[in-house]
């Protein structure tokens, strides 16, 4: 357990536990959370966020859905249950990247109060932050929040591009462009190893490991608009809950390709920005 925030601990100051083991995503969100003055708290998944519910208050929970060791939709069931006696409500919002109307139902069942689908813009969380948190300011209804389709969405509607999308992600991130280095930074930090998980799995052909592997270097590279390493990594993905690893080498030498078109970007605009 551990907690990051940008001002003075103090109890009026509202505190949001972000639950999130993907390290760009987490990164973002706390980063987010901290610039519109709230104090952040961290949990990798749901056990640790249950463990930090019983010391510390916190005022609302932005939690990811697929995590392991417990998911999000575990931690929101137990967290309910102990509420049931209590006669408590913490706002739990899921985070998840599935924009499925069937996957919202789950996360309603289990008794969060809202959805947003991954990658979430800035707008949508800071406008579900303000109208769920006891300070909030009601919703705004000029902002459309938590919206889910029966369908995924078509990328294929615009063209997929595995380099990054400068314009999409300043916008993701309110237009700060510090918050967009540190994350370019991390994703360049972290995906060789998260590259190296997945080449393990396909060596000792663990259907689980690159399940695993492909889901988080999708979910990161979803944060930088990269819609072809999406998909490139989604077919891994999906060729691991599979079982059948038939085409999994070809997938993955597609998947490698796609995240080197990616740092190459990243590391352009990091060399850019330090000019």
């Amino acid at each position: 357990m551990h907690s990051e925030q940008s001002q003075q601990d103090d109890a009026r100051i509202l505190r949001i536990l972000v639950v999130e083991d993907n390290l760009v995503n987490r990164k973002l969100a706390v980063a987010l959370v901290q610039k519109w003055g709230y104090i952040a708290l961290v949990a990798n998944d749901g056990q640790e966020a249950l463990t930090i519910l019983a010391q510390e208050h916190v005022d609302l929970i932005l939690m990811d859905v697929q995590m392991p060791v417990m998911d999000g939709l575990k931690a929101t069931r137990a967290i309910r249950a102990q509420e049931a006696e209590s006669g408590e409500h913490l706002p739990i919002v899921a985070l998840t990247a599935h924009a499925y109307t069937s996957d919202r139902a789950k996360c309603m069942d289990a008794g969060m109060d809202e959805f947003l689908a991954k990658p979430v813009d800035h707008r949508d969380l800071h406008e579900t932050i303000l109208r769920l948190l006891p300070a909030g300011n009601g919703e705004n209804p000029d902002v459309a929040v938590g919206s889910a389709q029966e369908e995924p969405v078509d990328s294929s509607a615009e063209p997929l591009k595995p380099q990054f999308d400068r314009q999409e992600v300043l916008g993701r991130v309110d237009g700060d462009l510090d918050l967009l280095e540190e994350i370019a930074a991390l994703f360049l930090d972290s995906c060789e190893a998260w590259l190296e998980d997945l080449r393990h799995g396909v060596a000792d052909s663990d259907a689980a490991a690159i399940e695993k592997a492909a889901h988080t270097l999708k979910g990161s590279a979803a944060s930088f608009g990269a819609r072809s390493l999406v998909e490139a990594a989604l077919r891994v993905e999906k060729i691991g809950a599979s079982l059948d690893l038939a085409e999994v080498d070809s997938a993955v030498r597609d998947l490698e390709s796609n995240v080197g078109a990616l740092t190459g970007e990243l590391r352009s605009f990091l060399k850019e920005m330090a000019s």
